[in-house]
């Protein structure tokens, strides 16, 4: 995480980083679905998990990287320290409400239909940003990211 956001944090900068973002977003989307199908249709190997933490914990630091770079401009002028503040608070919440939640998902269903379920909410969230970016609207799609991505990521 280390090594790797050093080395591509000047690429990142450079660039578009919605189009990061969203791309970003369709390639995880697009890992999770074959990871559930593969673990539907598979007996559990360990290497095939250990690839999966691979890639997607490269995948991740793209993405944070992208996604703290991009955040600043989603807030409007004047509101920055509103805006963090709310993103601040919002995480700590989000997990204490969805660690219950993910407990009984993994407790009644199956991992290949949670990985489906993830790969939904990618899906979901990458619509959104696709839709509001379009319009020309990033300051109102900051919250809707913001209540998107972190349920993802405190399931999983």
């Amino acid at each position: 995480d280390v090594l790797l956001s050093v080395l591509i944090a000047p690429f990142i900068d450079k660039g578009n980083k919605k189009r990061w973002v969203i791309c970003l977003d369709i390639l995880m989307m697009s890992v999770y679905v074959i990871s559930g199908f593969w673990i539907a249709n598979h007996p559990f190997q360990y290497w095939v998990y250990m690839l999966l933490s691979l890639t997607l914990g490269t995948i991740s630091v793209f993405y944070r990287l992208s996604y703290n770079a991009w955040y600043p401009d989603l807030i409007p002028a004047g509101f920055e320290q509103k805006g963090f503040a709310i993103s601040g608070t919002l995480y700590p919440l989000v997990t204490i409400v969805m660690s219950p939640v993910a407990t009984f998902l993994y407790e009644k269903t199956s991992m290949s239909f949670l990985f489906c379920l993830v790969a939904g909410f990618f899906n979901e969230g990458g619509l959104e940003r696709i839709e509001y970016c379009a319009e020309g609207h990033e300051t109102r799609s900051a919250l809707r990211i913001v209540f998107i991505s972190f349920p993802i990521n405190v399931l999983l």
